[in-house]
């Protein structure tokens, strides 16, 4: 079932903003949706609800279309009351998001084009256009000589690379499926994402944000800095942070220092450490969660456009690079050829 998710989500905090029960917001979103896909949904989530279900119980089921942290922050509104407001907040996050995304798409579509073009030229050339060839290059045996062991020599590596290619995919696979139903092994792997250079620093941005969010979001609604925690566990995806977040808030329930907490996991960054040790020694929380959402989301939005501005030149000089190598290997060994006539 296709949804959309942020259509949905600006559309009932409109309608519970405008004091409607939220069965008659459900109707009502049923109404006003052009997408049947949209109308259904709806109309499924108040027959759940009439039943007696919890919204975020329901909105569990399709899990696979609403994140945790989409699902946790609505049990949040149900349990303080204030869903209207998570709807309203969760509306402007899934916006920035949407973007987000939208900006990386644009950066990557032109010089994605460009390699795909380079490649399926040079395929043809290789597998297309030379064999056919062949017949030329046998009048001039000795000179052609050089030019049939390159053009073997790159079908060779061409299958090799696809060989390669299948297998890195087959263990891509693996490592997700093991990711899904082992948490150990998924800890592990997730250490190992937040240790590469440029993907580890924007999935632990990513997931600050993502936390910082739900922190500012709870502390706003009058939920203690420990229930903030105990219920921001889920937003992260990431199970190396996860778990170190449990550590936190497992010191914290023992009556361990808050900042001291946070600072023995060695997961997260300085700068969330130190403004967690300022909010434990003003106690003004809410003002703090909210100048590191606020951090996060610059960062965010940084990392972004470093993204976009240096997609483009990374997969130009790959193009550039095929293109010296089919030249290196082909056109100059013929003009070498054709030049001893």
């Amino acid at each position: 079932m296709k949804i959309n998710v942020l259509l949905f989500t600006q559309t009932m905090s409109s309608l519970l903003k405008s004091s409607l029960s939220l069965q008659d917001a459900l109707t009502v979103c049923s109404e006003v949706s052009a997408n049947k896909h949209d109308k259904v949904f709806c109309l499924t989530l108040v027959k759940e609800i009439n039943n007696g279900n919890l919204l975020s119980s329901s909105l569990g089921k399709y899990a696979s279309i609403f994140s945790a942290l989409y699902i946790s922050l609505i049990q949040i509104g149900e349990n303080s009351g204030t869903l209207p407001e998570v709807f309203e907040k969760l509306s402007g996050y899934l916006q920035v998001k949407k973007e987000t995304k939208e900006k990386i798409i644009q950066s990557l579509i032109y010089p994605l084009i460009v390699l795909f073009t380079t490649l399926v030229i040079v395929l043809i050339i290789i597998f297309y256009v030379f064999p056919r060839l062949q017949d030329i290059f046998d009048a001039f045996i000795e000179s052609s000589h050089e030019i049939v062991e390159n053009i073997s020599h790159i079908k060779a590596g061409f299958m090799i690379m696809g060989i390669l290619c299948a297998i890195l995919c087959l263990v891509g696979y693996m490592l997700f499926v093991l990711h899904k139903k082992n948490k150990k092994i998924a800890e592990k792997i997730d250490s190992v994402f937040l240790r590469l250079p440029v993907l580890g620093k924007y999935i632990l941005v990513t997931q600050m944000h993502d936390f910082s969010f739900a922190m500012k979001l709870l502390i706003a609604t009058h939920f203690s800095f420990t229930e903030s925690l105990k219920l921001s566990l889920h937003v992260c995806t990431n199970v190396k942070i996860k778990t170190a977040l449990e550590n936190v808030y497992k010191k914290v329930e023992l009556g361990k220092s808050i900042g001291k907490s946070f600072e023995e996991e060695n997961v997260f960054p300085s700068y969330l450490v130190t403004w967690i040790k300022v909010a434990q020694t003003s106690g003004d929380v809410d003002s703090v969660f909210t100048q590191i959402y606020a951090y996060y989301s610059y960062e965010n939005a940084h990392i972004i456009s470093g993204i976009a501005v240096g997609a483009e030149p990374v997969f130009i000089l790959l193009t550039g690079i095929i293109v010296i190598w089919v030249v290196s290997q082909f056109v100059i060994p013929i003009f070498k050829m054709m030049g001893s006539l």
